[in-house]
Parts: C-alpha cells; sequence; structure tokens
C-alpha cells in the first residue's frame, strides 16, 4: 500500500490522509504519509489542548497502537478552496471510527476543520506538495461495550 499521491483532488487528498494515518495497520506507510503530508510548524486544538507537529504524533501513534481492528464507520468533508488554483484550502469534517480497546467496542467521533495549504517546491525535489498546517478538533470516544471475539 502507497501514501496518496499529490496529483490528487483536495476531497482526496484529505481522505487519503485520513484513512493512511487513522484506519490502515502498516505503520511504514502511516509514517511516510504523516512526514509528508504534516508541516513541521503544524498546531492545532484539540479538545482545548494545544498539539504540534510531534505531539500530534505521538497522538496518533498512541491511538493506533491501543485501539485494534479500526475501521471507517463515517467520513464526511466539505472543502472550501481559498485561491483560484484550487491546491489550498478549508476542510470542515466529521469522521467515526470504530475498534476495539481494553477488550471494550469504541467509537471515536470527530468533527474538526484543516488548513491545507500548497508548498511551491517539495522538500524531497520536483513539484509543489499539499501539506496540513494546521487543525482544530473535538472529539469524544464512546464505549459500545464488550468487544466481539474473532
Amino acid at each position: 500500500m502507497a501514501p496518496p499521491r499529490q496529483s490528487t483532488s483536495l476531497e482526496t487528498f484529505v481522505t487519503n490522509t485520513f484513512f493512511f494515518l487513522v484506519i490502515q495497520d502498516d505503520d511504514e506507510v502511516f509514517k511516510i504519509t504523516y512526514n509528508r503530508n504534516f508541516d513541521r510548524g503544524y498546531e492545532a486544538i484539540f479538545n482545548s489542548d494545544r498539539l504540534n507537529f510531534q505531539t500530534h504524533l505521538d497522538f496518533v501513534q498512541t491511538l493506533r497502537k491501543s485501539v485494534s481492528d479500526r475501521r471507517l464507520v463515517r467520513f464526511e468533508a466539505v472543502v472550501n478552496e481559498t485561491n483560484e488554483n484550487g491546491v489550498t484550502c478549508q476542510v470542515g469534517f466529521i469522521s467515526e471510527v470504530g475498534g476495539n480497546k481494553d477488550g471494550k467496542e469504541v467509537v471515536y467521533k470527530s468533527v474538526g476543520t484543516l488548513n491545507v495549504v500548497f508548498l511551491e517546491k517539495h522538500r524531497e525535489g520536483g513539484g509543489g506538495h499539499r501539506q496540513i498546517d494546521g487543525e482544530r478538533l473535538v472529539m469524544r470516544v464512546e464505549e459500545k461495550g464488550e468487544a466481539e471475539s474473532a
């Protein structure tokens, strides 16, 4: 499985980034996607806590390690292009991710916004590249009961 390519639409960029970070299980793909698609100056407000590039990375890695059988229950995004070329945008999204944590079925429900910017020159060479440089997120975790055994 390869990380998302940059010639994709904004909607696809956001959806693929979410999938490669949260749902799929390959840690190497996760690391490549995170390092490529998040700006080193990334800042977020997450349920009133401030996160930066590293603390957000730590949060997502902890979620990936502590929740098994992750699956996408719902993901909707609304993209508002902020320039005439359609390469930068504000994104509003709603997501629900289910999985098993500590023997219980859980659902992570999130509502948030992302700021996606376009870098003219990618640090790995070549053309421009989209990155997420900011996020505002409200998340709640709901326990649904005992996890089913496989």
